[in-house]
């Protein structure tokens, strides 16, 4: 029996999650799992973002956070720092 051959060629890539582990410098496998912080709104305030911060902390892991990218009003560093802290807050 003959076997045809199927050409083919493997495009190597990377992806913005392989890419920012790269550049932090840190061991790939020390990461835990990743997490968007995400922008609040009028009712939706989600902690999930701190939620996994403090399981991948517990785990002794890395925690690579993406920001949240609103085209309108994109999120600043004090957006961040706010937003975090009233994390905390509604966290405890």
């Amino acid at each position: 029996m003959h076997q045809e051959e199927n050409p083919y060629s493997v495009i190597h890539s990377s992806s913005i999650l392989s890419s920012a582990i790269g550049e932090s410098g840190l061991q790939a496998y020390k990461f835990g799992k990743s997490v968007t912080l995400a922008s609040w709104k009028k009712n939706y305030e989600p902690i999930t973002t701190l939620e996994v911060i403090r399981d991948n902390l517990e785990r002794q892991l890395h925690t690579l956070v993406f920001v949240d990218l609103d085209n309108q009003n994109p999120m600043q560093i004090r957006d961040i720092k706010s937003t975090f802290e009233k994390m905390s807050e509604k966290s405890k």
